[in-house]
């Protein structure tokens, strides 16, 4: 089965191992993106993928700076 192009809150929580409320706060904050499918808010899994390099990133260079 082919990767989903759109999650729920709640899938994308799941992904990034978060609660529901965490994944409002990262959009509420700027974080992450959501989109209106027919009505429904969803977080597109590209930005999900970005926000999760983003992250290594910051991880990496917070460890070669120390």
């Amino acid at each position: 089965m082919s990767e989903p192009l759109f999650y729920t809150f709640k899938e994308a929580a799941d992904q990034l191992r978060v609660g529901r409320t965490t994944m409002f706060t990262l959009v509420k904050d700027g974080e992450l993106t959501a989109v209106r499918v027919r009505g429904a808010r969803r977080i597109p899994a590209n930005i999900l993928i970005a926000y999760r390099d983003r992250l290594i990133a910051e991880s990496l260079a917070d460890r070669e700076a120390s």
